[in-house]
């Protein structure tokens, strides 16, 4: 018998030789798959004994064929051919068996979900600077931009609610004192409560009062004497002055200053005996007080004041 050959299905046939080579698949689902997949080599002898040899990357076997007759050969072909149609279908790429049973079913994709975006709340409250930091201002008009803002309330307090991230310039006025900004970043530093301390507007304050004073009232510290005081802090730096006139000379009425506890010195002038005047240089950010001192007998006084606020 002359040579055939089925290039298809890369078959070669000879006179006692059948040679099936099939191409190793990347994925056979089963022993019997994998052994088809690697590809066989069927030999037939006419001695009827039957061997194998493998021949990487192919398999080797061999049918014994009685008589060598040509029926049993095409029978054989035959064979051949039903096995190549099953191991065409067997050694697939993707197997069912492998997969649990039924092929999977893409998912359908899904949208993003965009990211949520935080909001923040910004508080703060608003005082006087230094010395007077206890004052808590009412009716301050806080901004946070050109176009929100809120005014403090009783407690010199204030809100701003459902801020976005970002970098603001907080700014706080009232009339009678400068405006102050501060910078806040949220969500860094904006967590945290705004502080202001507004500074009054720097001018030259002025007070007056007339009283009675005895050697029974009562001393400004531990002296003898009976003291009159009068209160004043300072924002600014300036000139503080006092003059003092009381009723009689019977008395003894002395100018005193005093600021953070400790006195003031400053020019001290008397006129007659009933009169005294002081002026002194006072700094900023400093609690002070004029006191008026007495001895002798009861009198009336009148004392007039200016100091810078």
């Amino acid at each position: 018998m002359g040579e055939t050959s089925a290039r298809g299905l890369g078959l070669v046939l000879k006179p006692r030789t059948h040679v099936l080579r099939l191409p190793r698949s990347r994925a056979c689902s089963s022993a019997a798959m994998r052994r088809l997949c690697s590809g066989l080599r069927i030999r037939e002898t006419k001695s009827g004994q039957s061997r194998h040899t493998r021949v990487p990357p192919f398999h080797t076997a061999s049918i014994p064929q009685p008589g060598g007759s040509m029926a049993r050969s095409r029978f054989t072909m035959l064979a051949v051919l039903l096995t190549v149609s099953l191991a065409a279908v067997g050694c697939s790429d993707s197997d069912p068996d492998d997969a649990g049973g039924s092929p999977t079913q893409p998912t359908s994709p899904t949208t993003p979900t965009p990211p949520s975006t935080s909001t923040f709340t910004v508080t703060g409250t608003v005082t006087e600077s230094e010395p007077t930091t206890f004052k808590q201002l009412e009716g301050v008009e806080v901004l946070l931009t050109d176009s929100v803002a809120t005014t403090t309330n009783g407690q010199g307090a204030f809100t701003f609610t459902g801020v976005a991230a970002g970098t603001y310039t907080l700014r706080a006025r009232r009339s009678g004192y400068d405006e102050q900004t501060a910078t806040i970043t949220l969500p860094g530093n904006g967590t945290s409560p705004v502080s202001f301390g507004l500074v009054p507007v720097a001018d030259t304050l002025s007070e007056s009062d007339r009283r009675r004073i005895g050697p029974d009232d009562e001393g400004c510290s531990s002296g003898s004497r009976a003291c009159a005081r009068y209160d004043f802090d300072t924002h600014h730096a300036g000139e503080a002055t006092a003059r003092l006139v009381w009723a009689t000379s019977d008395a003894n009425l002395d100018l005193e200053l005093h600021c953070n506890g400790e006195p003031v010195e400053g020019e001290l002038t008397r006129v007659g005996g009933v009169e005294e005047q002081l002026v002194a240089q006072v700094e900023a950010g400093r609690r002070c007080e004029f006191r008026v001192l007495h001895t002798g007998v009861e009198v009336d006084f009148e004392i007039e004041m200016t100091f810078p606020n």
